[in-house]
């Protein structure tokens, strides 16, 4: 093979490489939805007396599943009964603020669950 025969085979060799590897960026990919695979359960985000933080940008993380938190701090989590299983609140930083088990009798996250 002459070599501007190799040069170009490499060529095109790179030039399909580089088209078939492009991705479709006009449609973003939303990800799969575990939640409906999973049996959910209410839970309540109970913040310390005088707290001044506002719940509602922050998002509850249960079993990988993000859930988001009302005002009031209701929100759902997975519900993997029997089993136990640590839930974490996050602010709308991604910060962790409190985590706290979710186990048949206890349902909510607080201060005393972080603690």
């Amino acid at each position: 093979m002459k070599p501007t025969n190799r040069q170009l085979l490499v060529c095109l060799l790179l030039l399909l490489a580089a088209v078939s590897c492009k991705k479709d960026k006009d449609k973003p990919d939303p990800g799969p939805d575990f939640s409906s695979e999973f049996n959910l359960r209410d839970v309540q985000v109970v913040l310390p007396a005088g707290s001044t933080h506002d719940l509602s940008n922050d998002q509850l993380m249960s079993f990988g599943e993000r859930f988001p938190v009302a005002k009031d701090g209701k929100t759902k989590a997975v519900d993997p009964r029997p089993a136990e299983h640590i839930a974490y609140l996050f602010d709308k930083d991604g910060d962790p603020i409190m985590a706290g088990f979710i186990i048949d009798s206890t349902t909510t996250i607080s201060t005393e669950s972080t603690a």
